[in-house]
């Protein structure tokens, strides 16, 4: 039966409840008390079953069977569970039924295939499966009848299956189980002795069953985050409620859900990025995310970190992209987070820029950096509105997918991404972050230096500070995580503002540009060595002023005559620090 009205009352007149049970009557055998699934993450879809699993879309006005579904294994069904993250992902049972022996079994495209997994489980009634809410390859069976363990839970979509409760619940008829939405370590049971509880996932056990009937035989379990109580059935003594062991933590949640943002370049289709959302806590249903109003199909991934929400998305163009999420938690608290990115498609001969919309970031691509044009995005990982700042960043680890975070010191200004992580460029670019008067506080700008992540630790550029325009500049030699940070700790300020960098091209034949910076007004002396130690021409002698500098060698002494092919040292002087460059020369 099917009820619109909660269940109605005899004031909402005689119609309130509806069948459709005649919908699915295939004539075919059906358990005395026949099973019924709702889908978390779609309500309108459920299922239910006899010998074979009917499907609804249309919150159960009317059944179908799945195009090439066949029977489980010509025994009833007795329970259905479907996975929260995925309609299409559900657990269905099915009795004993000499010579048939007791099933379980698995389909993960809503019922069209099935995967027999009962394994070595006892051939019992397997009256009870729940699947775990936060990983599609976890679920918990219970068993009636006697001589067998009566609860077994896998880890693996059913490859195997581990007995719990071993030496601790009694071998009586087992019905009903039931997880906790609010702490997934929290278990519960339902047998012919009353209700169990598991603070520990199921290690240990517990009898729950203050102020309910002695001996009470439970046939069926079910939580209600309303009002965050567990709710038995009873074989004759009626419908019991009990506060859940968490309700206590639970009534005090008036915290919105928030979500950390991982956004990762396509390794194999450049065009796409794949997207993360690590919600801050378990929710009940898949959150519903969009990129400047275009839905996104999230699936869940499971980590040892907890749950993640994955999309592909593919770039339609250069420009701004937002990003939205929005999710309900399991006390009702609602939230929108919003994230915002820059995509800009750059490379080949021609030299181009990529700017964030809000002018802090702006990064200078000459020609040949990248090759084949590509997009690179760019974000700003510490600061999205409705985030905790804390951005994700993908990399191989025991689950294919771990994470740092990034934020927390309160010197950084700014902490940006550019994708693609880790991509080497042909040529410099030029990285300038800006800062804002009132985010610099009493620091003074010639404190500002930007920052490189290696990986495991933070490593500062050569940067110039423009105070005229509020930023700063650095050059990069790769794409990744840089942050704009007040480095009135981090070593000599003036080494770091200063500095040579790489010549280009490199190798050359002809000529090649030397560019080097300098944090204040200095005297400059940049010259050429041979290997053997000889000064072959001098290039710069005397003072110059703050900012980037670039001096042309065209691979003559100072006598004006050709150098010979070979290995030649560009020696930068400023102010009694030294820095080193190698040139190729080839006539």
């Amino acid at each position: 039966y099917r009820s619109e009205t909660r269940g109605g009352s005899k004031e909402t007149g005689p119609q309130y409840w509806y069948t459709n049970s005649n919908a699915y009557n295939d004539g075919t055998a059906v358990c005395f008390i026949a099973p019924i699934a709702q889908a978390p993450s779609n309500p309108a879809v459920l299922y239910t079953g006899r010998t074979r699993i009917y499907k609804s879309t249309n919150y159960a006005q009317s059944w179908v069977l799945p195009a090439g579904a066949v029977e489980l294994s010509g025994a009833p069904s007795v329970s259905i569970s479907v996975f929260a993250g995925n309609s299409s992902i559900l657990w269905a049972t099915t009795v004993p039924d000499p010579p048939i022996a007791a099933g379980v079994f698995l389909s993960t495209n809503g019922g069209v295939d099935w995967t027999d997994v009962t394994h070595d489980l006892p051939d019992r009634y397997p009256m009870d499966i729940v699947a775990a809410y936060w990983d599609q390859d976890v679920a918990y069976v219970t068993f009636s009848g006697f001589g067998s363990e009566h609860l077994y839970r896998t880890i693996d979509s059913g490859v195997s299956w581990e007995a719990l409760g071993v030496g601790q619940l009694p071998d009586i008829p087992t019905s009903a189980f039931a997880i906790d939405p609010y702490d997934r370590n929290h278990l519960y049971l339902g047998n012919d002795f009353g209700v169990w509880f598991s603070p520990d996932g199921g290690q240990n056990w517990e009898a729950f069953t203050n102020g309910m009937p002695t001996g009470a035989l439970i046939m069926d379990l079910s939580v209600s985050p309303r009002n965050w109580s567990l709710r038995a059935v009873t074989h004759g003594l009626g419908v019991w409620e009990r506060p859940l062991v968490s309700a206590s933590a639970a009534e005090g949640d008036t915290i919105p859900p928030t979500f950390d943002l991982g956004i990762h370049r396509n390794s194999v289709l450049p065009d796409y990025l794949d997207i993360y959302f690590a919600p801050s806590e378990v929710l009940p249903a898949v959150p519903v995310a969009e990129v400047n109003s275009s839905p996104l199909i999230l699936t869940t991934v499971s980590t040892t970190e907890g749950n993640l929400y994955l999309a592909d998305y593919k770039l339609s163009g250069s420009g701004t992209y937002a990003i939205s999420i929005t999710a309900t938690d399991f006390a009702g608290n609602d939230s929108t987070s919003v994230f915002n990115f820059q995509a800009q498609l750059l490379g080949g001969a021609t030299a181009g820029a990529l700017s964030s919309a809000d002018g802090g970031l702006l990064l200078s691509i000459p020609p040949d950096a990248l090759g084949t044009p590509e997009y690179i995005v760019a974000r700003r990982i510490d600061g999205d509105a409705g985030s905790r700042g804390t951005p994700l960043r993908r990399q191989a680890g025991e689950d294919g997918i771990t994470f740092e975070q990034f934020g927390g010191d309160e010197d950084v200004l700014s902490t940006w991404s550019l994708l693609p992580a880790s991509r080497n460029l042909a040529r410099q670019a030029r990285l300038m972050l800006s800062w804002d008067r009132r985010e610099l506080g009493d620091r003074e700008p010639a404190s500002l230096v930007i920052e490189q992540w290696s990986g495991q630790v933070w490593e500062p550029l050569a940067s110039y500070v423009d105070e005229s325009r509020n930023r700063v500049e650095a050059s990069i030699s790769r794409l990744g995580i840089y942050r704009l940070r007040s480095a009135s700790t981090v070593g000599d300020l003036f080494s770091l503002r200063s500095g040579l960098e790489p010549n280009y091209p490199n190798p050359f034949n002809g000529s090649t540009n030397i560019r080097y910076s300098l944090a204040r007004s200095a005297d400059v002396e940049l010259y050429i060595l041979n290997v053997r130690g000889q000064r072959v021409r001098t290039l710069v002698d005397g003072v110059k002023g703050p900012g980037s500098h670039v001096v042309n060698w065209e691979g003559r002494d100072d006598g004006g005559h050709a150098v010979a092919t070979g290995v030649y040292l560009i020696t930068l002087h400023i102010d009694g620090a030294v820095f080193t460059r190698k040139a190729l020369y080839i006539r």
